[in-house]
C-alpha cells in the first residue's frame, strides 16, 4: 500500500503532461478475466458498471478522446486481461498512455519517459509492459537503445504484425517502393527536426535525384512515416524514434551510413560558413533561429571526424564495432577533423551571439586537441574559441589560444587571422581594465582588416573602440560609434531607408557624453550580434 500510495502521489505531480490527467489502478486483488479487469478500471474512473461488455464500450466512449496517462499497478497476475484492455482502449484513444507495472517500486516519471521514447506507439507500449514482469521501467528504458530485441515478444494470439515492433515496421517498409525505402533510410541521419533543404541536399544521390526527394517525402508524409510540424513559422519534418532507428539500421546494412554522414556534416558546413559569411548584414535573427532550431543536427555534425572518428549512433540504435563491410574511403579522415574544425569555427555566432557558450567551449576544446596541425582552419578555429573563451572570462586560456593563432598567422602569412588576433587581444585588455591597451589593439585590428581587404568586421572592432575612447574621455568616441552603426545599417537596410546616424553624428553643444555613446554602441551591439561582448561573470 505504501508503493502504491507514493505512486499515485507522483502521478499526481506528473498531471501536466497530460491534459487529462493521469490516474493510477490498483489490481492487486483483480481476477484474470477482462470483465474484472475493466470493471476495476471503471470504478476507479467514475463509471458506474451497468452489466456484462457495457463497462468496456463506456470505457471507450469517455476515454476516445482523452490525453491521459493510466497507470496499471499490480498487474503481474492479470496480464492476458491487461493487455486486451490496453489493445482496445488505445485503439479508440491514440492519445492515452497505458503502462503496466508489476510490485516493483513505481517511478512515474520514467514511467512517463518511457511511453514517450517509444513514441507512444500502442504496441510498443504493450510490449513493454510485457517486459516489466522481469524489468524495472529504468532497466527498459536503458535497454531502448536496442528496443527492436527489447520489443520483439507480443501476444501469439495476435496476426504476425502484431507480435513484435520489427514486423509491424517491417511491414510498412515493405509497403512503400523502392525509391520511398531509400528516402526513409537515408532521412535516419537526422538527428531530430529537418527542413526540406537539408532532405534535398543530403538525401539526393544514387536512386533519388534532387527533384524526386519533395514528391518522395510528401508521399512518407501521406503514410504517415514521417510526421510534419511548423517551427519559426516554417515547416519542418521527423521521424519518430523508433521509425529513425529502423531506418537507421537500413543504411547500415545498405554500406551507405558513412557517406550520408558525411554529407549530412557537409550541409550543415555549408550552412553555417553562409550565416558566418553575411553575418554582419540582414537577417540575423533569422539565422540564429534557424541555428537553434538545428542544434541537434549541429552537433551531430560536430561528432563526424571528432576524436572518436565515430559519429554517435542515432537515438534507439544499436551500433556495431563492425565495419568490415564499408568502404575505408567513406570512414572518417584527419580531413575530416578539419572540416569538423571549421564547423566550429563557423558556428562562432551561434556559440557566442546566442549564448550557448559552453557547448562551443566544449567542441573547440575537443576538436582542437584532435586536429593539432598547422592549418589555416586551425588559426581561424584559435581565435574563433579564443572569443568564447573570453566571454567565459577565461582570459588566460583565451591568451595562450591567441598566442597560437598568431604565430600561425605569421607561419602561414594569414592576414586575416592576424587582425582577429589583434581584436581579441583588444577585447582582453579591455576585460582587464587596460583601456589604452585595448584601444592600441582595436585600432591595429581595423587596420589590419583593411590591408586584408576584410572590412566586413569593422563594426565588431568600432564598437569596441568607441566605448573604450568614451572611458577615456576622447572626443572622438561618439564619431567612432556613428561609424560603425553607419556601416551596419548600410549592410541591413542596403543602403536604404533612413538610419539613426545623423543624430549620433550631429550630437548637441553639450559635447560628448558616455551615455550616448553607449546608445550608439548599444544599437550596433543589437544589430551585429555583439550583446555577448562582455564577459560572463569571473
Amino acid at each position: 500500500m505504501g508503493e502504491t500510495r507514493l505512486a499515485l502521489e507522483t502521478a499526481t505531480g506528473s498531471s501536466k503532461a497530460f491534459p487529462n490527467g493521469v490516474r493510477l489502478v490498483d489490481l492487486a486483488s483483480a481476477h484474470d478475466d477482462p470483465t474484472v479487469v475493466a470493471a476495476t478500471v471503471a470504478n476507479v474512473l467514475g463509471i458506474p458498471d451497468c452489466g456484462p461488455g457495457e463497462v468496456l464500450a463506456q470505457l471507450v466512449a469517455r476515454l476516445a478522446s482523452h490525453h491521459a496517462l493510466l497507470v496499471l499497478d499490480n498487474c503481474e497476475h492479470v496480464v492476458g486481461a491487461c493487455a486486451e484492455l490496453a489493445r482496445t482502449l488505445l485503439s479508440a484513444a491514440p492519445d492515452m498512455r497505458i503502462p503496466a507495472t508489476s510490485r516493483q517500486a513505481l517511478d512515474v516519471t520514467e514511467v512517463v519517459k518511457l511511453c514517450a521514447a517509444l513514441d507512444g506507439v500502442s504496441l510498443a507500449i504493450e510490449l513493454a509492459a510485457s517486459r516489466l514482469r522481469t524489468l524495472t521501467v529504468g532497466q527498459a528504458l536503458e535497454r531502448l537503445r536496442d528496443r527492436f530485441a527489447l520489443l520483439s515478444r507480443g501476444d501469439r494470439t495476435a496476426g504476425p504484425r502484431q507480435r513484435t515492433l520489427r514486423a509491424l515496421v517491417d511491414w510498412s517498409y515493405e509497403l512503400s517502393t523502392p525509391a520511398e525505402r531509400i528516402l526513409w533510410s537515408r532521412l535516419s541521419v537526422f538527428a531530430g527536426l529537418f527542413a526540406l533543404d537539408a532532405a534535398e541536399e543530403v538525401c539526393a544521390g544514387e536512386g533519388i535525384t534532387k527533384d524526386e526527394v519533395m514528391d518522395l517525402l510528401d508521399r512518407l508524409v501521406g503514410q504517415s512515416i514521417v510526421l510534419t510540424t511548423e517551427r519559426e513559422g516554417l515547416p519542418r519534418y521527423r521521424l519518430l524514434t523508433t521509425i529513425r532507428a529502423y531506418g537507421r539500421d537500413r543504411l547500415t546494412e545498405s554500406g551507405e551510413e558513412y557517406t550520408l554522414l558525411r554529407r549530412h556534416r557537409d550541409f550543415f558546413l555549408g550552412l553555417a560558413e553562409h550565416i558566418a559569411d553575411g553575418w554582419f548584414g540582414p537577417g540575423q535573427a533569422e539565422a540564429l533561429a534557424r541555428l537553434r532550431l538545428e542544434h541537434d543536427d549541429l552537433r551531430l555534425a560536430l561528432e563526424y571526424g571528432g576524436p572518436t572518428g565515430t559519429p554517435a549512433p542515432s537515438p534507439g540504435q544499436k551500433r556495431s564495432d563492425d565495419r568490415t563491410a564499408v568502404p575505408a574511403e567513406t570512414l572518417p579522415s584527419p580531413a575530416d577533423a578539419q572540416s569538423a574544425l571549421a564547423l566550429a569555427t563557423a558556428l562562432r555566432f551561434h556559440w557566442c551571439a546566442d549564448r550557448y557558450l559552453g557547448e562551443g567551449r566544449r567542441q573547440f576544446d575537443r576538436l582542437l586537441a584532435a586536429a593539432p596541425e598547422p592549418t589555416p582552419g586551425r588559426a581561424r578555429a584559435l581565435w574563433a574559441a579564443a572569443w568564447v573563451a573570453l566571454l567565459q572570462s577565461d582570459l588566460d586560456t583565451a591568451e595562450l589560444w591567441l598566442d597560437e593563432a598568431e604565430q600561425l598567422g605569421e607561419y602561414l602569412d594569414d592576414a586575416v587571422v592576424r587582425a582577429y588576433v589583434e581584436g581579441f587581444r583588444g577585447s582582453s585588455a579591455q576585460f582587464r581594465g587596460q583601456v589604452e591597451r585595448a584601444i592600441h589593439h582595436f585600432e591595429s585590428a581595423l587596420a589590419a582588416h583593411k590591408v586584408a581587404d576584410d572590412e566586413a568586421a569593422a563594426p565588431f572592432w568600432l564598437f569596441q573602440l568607441s566605448l573604450c575612447q568614451s572611458l577615456l574621455g576622447d572626443p572622438r568616441a561618439l564619431q567612432t560609434g556613428a561609424h560603425g552603426l553607419a556601416l551596419t545599417e548600410a549592410r541591413v537596410s542596403g543602403g536604404a531607408g533612413p538610419t539613426c546616424c545623423g543624430r549620433w553624428a550631429r550630437p548637441p553643444g553639450d559635447g560628448v557624453t558616455g551615455t550616448r555613446v553607449w546608445r550608439c554602441c548599444g544599437r550596433g551591439w543589437e544589430f551585429n550580434g555583439l550583446s555577448t561582448t562582455t564577459p560572463a561573470p569571473g
